[in-house]
């Protein structure tokens, strides 16, 4: 589990479906980003505010086709992690602008990618609703990239 989500047997199912998208990678960055570029579409779960605690759950994502941004983390950790991918989430508790609530992101272990920062997780965003790029550079609505670094 990643945070109190339901606990629902998805790990059969997300192994079948996900290695595929993964199999050909040859490092743990590349297989992330792979993941994360592939899922939503094979999935069709879409971003939508304010679900959060009500879709959470990776199962319930799929089967609502919607979650937050804490729904779609979630999602995204199990993915990675069922394909042998290791993944966390972080968060923050208070988004901006103020009082707009908080908001989650996915990191992977990646210890060997960012050998000059000694970090050895890189922050790997869900792309809906937006990704946000390293330095301030702000807000992308729509933007289906997917980002990694080192946080």
């Amino acid at each position: 589990a990643v945070l109190n989500e339901a606990r629902d047997n998805w790990r059969p199912l997300f192994h079948h479906a996900f290695m595929p998208l993964v199999r050909h990678t040859s490092s743990t960055v590349e297989a992330a980003l792979a993941l994360n570029a592939h899922i939503w579409d094979v999935l069709d779960v879409q971003y939508e505010e304010k679900l959060s605690p009500h879709v959470t759950a990776p199962l319930e994502a799929v089967a609502y086709k919607r979650a937050s941004c804490t729904g779609l983390s979630v999602l995204l950790v199990d993915a990675c992690r069922a394909v042998g991918i290791p993944a966390r989430m972080a968060l923050v508790g208070q988004w901006a602008p103020p009082n707009s609530g908080n908001h989650n992101w996915v990191e992977v272990y990646t210890p060997s990618a960012v050998p000059r920062s000694g970090a050895p997780w890189s922050l790997l965003n869900v792309p809906p609703p937006s990704t946000f790029t390293p330095g301030g550079g702000g807000e992308q609505p729509g933007r289906h990239r997917a980002l990694a670094w080192p946080v």
